[in-house]
């Protein structure tokens, strides 16, 4: 994946893991990356197997409710506020 460097698309991309981020007012580096993805397929697929392997991990249905989970009983508990604070 290459994206632009903007708004929360670096959250989803983490850049030469998972993806390349480029700068957005950068055709030249666009371009580089592009080159760099169509000319190495090693490390494209490197790109896209580590990408699938991270959005399953962490974006998955069941790893956002694991999550939500642990939120909630730390909310409930009393301890998501003070542990956030520290």
């Amino acid at each position: 994946m290459i994206a632009g460097k903007s708004g929360g698309i670096a959250d989803a991309v983490v850049d030469g893991e998972t993806g390349l981020l480029v700068p957005p007012d950068s055709p030249e580096t666009l371009a580089e990356s592009v080159c760099r993805v169509l000319t190495h397929k090693k490390y494209a697929e490197k790109l896209g197997q580590q990408g699938r392997e991270r959005a399953t991990r962490e974006f998955s249905w069941d790893a956002v409710a694991n999550r939500v989970d642990s939120i909630m009983t730390a909310v409930v508990s009393g301890k998501y506020g003070s542990a956030r604070d520290s």
